[in-house]
């Protein structure tokens, strides 16, 4: 057995965070080679496989909120959340459009149906 295996380690949060991230590095391949620091890992889960989706969903929901509602430093205008801006810009584009350049529309129609 390695030495960390065999000894009782002692962690703080953050330190225990930065572990399981690098563990799930290591898991993706960075750590097959010293030149080497990134790997590539993904994962995919079903959440209705592990309860009701309305319930995961609220419960979700419910942490995005708590989240945001957290005192902010000054100069802070909002808290965000990773891919909020993106989800917010998808909303806007389906509902207003987009601009393109007209030779990329005038080519996009000339594409025969289902090119």
């Amino acid at each position: 057995m390695d030495n960390i295996s065999q000894e009782r380690v002692r962690l703080s949060v953050a330190e225990a965070r930065a572990l399981a991230m690098q563990a799930l590095g290591v898991l993706a391949g960075s750590g097959d080679d010293v030149e080497k620091s990134y790997g590539y890992l993904v994962i995919a889960i079903k959440p209705d496989l592990l309860g009701p989706l309305v319930d995961y969903r609220r419960e979700l929901s419910e942490t995005i909120a708590r989240i945001k509602a957290t005192p902010r430093q000054p100069g802070v205008a909002e808290i965000r959340i990773p891919s909020g801006r993106a989800f917010l810009e998808r909303a806007r584009n389906l509902r207003e459009g987009i601009v393109i350049d007209r030779r990329i529309y005038d080519a996009l129609l000339a594409l025969p149906d289902g090119q």
